[in-house]
């Protein structure tokens, strides 16, 4: 079934509105997989089974939250506990997420680097 469209300019809306929509999905996939890269390393102590399950729940949560939130009529003012709700479990996963891609070697390295001086200290005694 074709689309008629009635003017050039509602042919331009519909295509505006389905590179919005692409952006809109590609943006939300590369949130939900920091957001799950975090979350899911704060739970790995709980286990191969309920650390992914926990991390997509806490993922999705900030997602629902972040589309409720700009949805809806007062925006930010009128749902301003959903949107500190969202910013705690949007930031809690992203700065999980950048410790451990961006600084977890070095901070490895340095703990290692630590440790040998430390056991070098120990023979020296």
């Amino acid at each position: 079934m074709a689309i008629v469209y009635r003017s050039g300019r509602e042919k331009h809306e519909a295509t505006q509105l389905r590179v919005f929509q692409i952006i809109l999905l590609l943006f939300s996939t590369v949130f939900l997989a920091i957001l799950f890269g975090g979350w899911i390393t704060l739970f790995t102590s709980l286990g191969t089974f309920t650390a992914p399950i926990l991390a997509i729940a806490l993922a999705l949560l900030a997602w629902f939250l972040g589309r409720w939130v700009g949805m809806s009529e007062g925006g930010m003012k009128q749902s301003a506990p959903m949107f500190a709700m969202l910013l705690l479990l949007s930031a809690a996963g992203v700065f999980n997420f950048m410790m451990v891609t961006l600084e977890g070697k070095t901070i490895f390295l340095e703990a290692v680097a630590a440790s040998e001086d430390a056991f070098t200290n120990l023979g020296n005694l």
